[in-house]
């Protein structure tokens, strides 16, 4: 199942660039999306594998823009989108604390105003991309206080049942 997680989160976006860069490149005009996830800004509970490949994503692209950047190809621009759950029926069984899930038709509107207005970085919702860099300068402790306590993050995800057929990795 981990294999099949890369495949595709992750690997899918390399053939896609591949597929249609080229044709960017000589145009000299394109638009690139990658879609990862706020578990790919943060660890999540219950989805190693899957934050694992929404991480890998987010490096995927930051790696790729600036590729892109140094040779010189600014008219390709580039727009990472990591929201937070959408209603897609992968995430059966979890109950948010924090907020309730996205729906698809709400995050794929977010994503053509992101394009139109060249956004560069967009999480959904908003507010997160300024929570999301908080656990890099506070105590982990603290950071944990938060998602546990506070957001309950851990505890939206006790009852998901989509991932059940993944490989568990647990503490030893």
């Amino acid at each position: 199942m981990i294999e099949k997680s890369f495949q595709v989160n992750v690997i899918s976006n390399y053939w896609t660039v591949k597929a249609f860069l080229p044709d960017m490149l000589s145009r000299r005009s394109g638009h690139i999306v990658t879609v990862s996830s706020l578990t790919g800004l943060m660890g999540t509970y219950k989805c190693v594998d899957y934050s694992a490949t929404k991480f890998a994503t987010v490096g995927f692209h930051e790696s790729l823009l600036l590729e892109l950047k140094t040779h010189g190809h600014h008219f390709i621009k580039m727009t990472i989108v990591c929201p937070y759950f959408i209603n897609t029926g992968m995430f059966d069984g979890c109950k948010p604390k924090a907020m309730p899930m996205y729906e698809p038709k709400d995050v794929a509107k977010r994503i053509i105003t992101a394009i139109k207005r060249r956004e560069v970085f967009v999480t959904i919702p908003n507010w997160a991309r300024f929570a999301t860099p908080l656990k890099y300068y506070i105590p982990a402790k603290l950071n944990w206080v938060l998602l546990y306590r506070v957001i309950k993050a851990p505890q939206s995800m006790m009852g998901m049942r989509s991932f059940k057929k993944t490989e568990k990795v647990e503490a030893a």
